[in-house]
């Protein structure tokens, strides 16, 4: 049974902090460059404090008490060894400390500047290209839903809601070969044979090939 009262979280930490435990003295205390003893003493007081079992009192640590220990123990050594200048020589001879992160140049900060912007730049056209693109697929479905209500309403002869669907296809995109063909429909529909006879030449201006507009224009001329 587990005998330990620690979350995930904190094993997990333990756990990472055994892994570092593995690499230099540097790494143990985490430092870079040529630290003095006082930063040397800073850091181990920093590591020894967040490894000892005290942090977690009142709770049960089971077997997380001995790796504790262990961890304490190993900052302790690194510590002894980076805080003595004798020792610390011999040390980093085999084992360099690792370099501080070289800070940029203003070139190198003002390039990273124009490529955070020119990011964000495309982040923002993708967003409107994706917004246009729902927007134009909304307004598709709406359209191709209004279509089929009006030929359904023109089939069955009912006028009314095919002038209502032909007249929001009409405000919202007039010039639509569809929309062309709809209102010469309504138009024929209701009797206004020349106005229907210019909607169905304006629809075949834009589609030549339509069988459906080529027919109606010939039943309305008989010869074209």
């Amino acid at each position: 049974m587990d005998d330990c009262d620690l979350s995930a979280a904190e094993r997990s930490a333990i756990e990472d902090a055994e892994k570092l435990a593995q690499g230099t003295h540097w790494d143990v205390l985490g430092l870079v460059g040529n630290p003095t003893a006082a930063d040397v003493k800073r850091a181990y007081f920093a590591v020894s404090k967040r490894y000892h079992p005290d942090r977690y009192f009142g709770k049960k640590l089971g077997v997380y008490r001995t790796r504790l220990e262990a961890l304490f123990v190993r900052a302790k050594k690194a510590h002894d060894v980076l805080v003595d200048d004798e020792q610390r020589k011999q040390y980093a001879a085999k084992f360099p400390a690792p370099e501080p992160p070289r800070e940029p140049t203003p070139e190198e900060i003002a390039r990273e500047k124009r490529l955070e912007e020119r990011r964000k730049q495309i982040a923002a056209e993708r967003s409107v290209k994706r917004k246009e693109g729902l927007k134009s697929e909304l307004l598709g479905l709406k359209a191709r839903k209004l279509v089929s209500n009006a030929r359904a309403a023109l089939d069955s002869g009912d006028l009314e809601t095919a002038r209502s669907a032909v007249e929001t296809l009409t405000a919202e995109n007039p010039d639509d070969k569809e929309t062309l063909f709809l209102s010469g429909r309504l138009l024929e529909k209701q009797g206004k044979r020349a106005l229907a006879l210019e909607r169905y030449r304006a629809a075949r201006e834009l589609d030549a090939t339509d069988a459906d507009v080529t027919k109606a224009i010939q039943r309305l001329t008989g010869r074209e």
